[in-house]
């Protein structure tokens, strides 16, 4: 029409715009897997440690936390790249994102960290749930068949993030354990895998 944009140069716009769009989207997430990927957990994380300071803010200093981080990788992954090769250890690791994806809720937050190695950031979660959850997820990993390789398990470490978004250490007694081995360590997420199905939270103090 007179005086406005010409059809065809607004379908031009809305193609540019769409490759623009999608450029973006692919560069934050792992061509693998289709989760967030490293280098976008750093930003995501610093906007998750925002809104947590700013949801303490509004609770006037109550206790209590807004989510939970929980960090997780195959147990004993390079054998499967040993005995069967890199293309069997990628359908895993592929297979493992979408059980992820399919354990967890649509606000969570998904990354393959590296390697192996998978975080969770749980939204709106205190200990108990993100436990239960995560629970959950790792006997769903247990139970699976993967293809050629068999039944894998994953050992998990979560904790509670608190004010400012650092991790806060929690006092939290967890249910009797039956498969899972609940565990505390003050070790980083890269001690925390003793090759064996396990589910633990990591404490680590709060800085003032």
């Amino acid at each position: 029409r007179d005086g406005g944009v010409p059809c065809e140069l607004l379908s031009k716009l809305l193609h540019v715009y769409s490759n623009q769009s999608l450029t973006l989207a692919r560069s934050e997430l792992d061509p693998l897997t289709g989760l967030y990927n490293r280098q976008t957990f750093d930003d995501r994380m610093r906007r998750v440690a925002q809104s947590t300071a700013r949801q303490r803010r509004a609770a006037d200093g109550r206790t209590g936390t807004s989510a939970c981080f929980a960090i997780f990788d195959v147990d004993h992954f390079k054998q499967v790249n040993d005995q069967f090769g890199h293309m069997y250890g990628d359908e895993v690791l592929i297979l493992l994102a979408r059980l992820t994806v399919q354990s967890f809720r649509h606000g969570d937050l998904l990354f393959r960290y590296g390697g192996e190695e998978f975080a969770v950031v749980l939204a709106n979660a205190d200990l108990e749930i993100a436990a239960a959850a995560l629970e959950r997820f790792r006997r769903k990993v247990e139970a699976y068949a993967f293809p050629q390789i068999g039944h894998k398990t994953v050992s998990i470490g979560f904790t509670a993030l608190g004010k400012a978004g650092v991790f806060k250490s929690l006092k939290w007694s967890p249910p009797e354990p039956s498969k899972s081995t609940f565990t505390t360590s003050s070790k980083k997420s890269k001690a925390l895998s003793s090759g064996s199905s396990a589910l633990r939270w990591l404490a680590e103090r709060t800085r003032s």
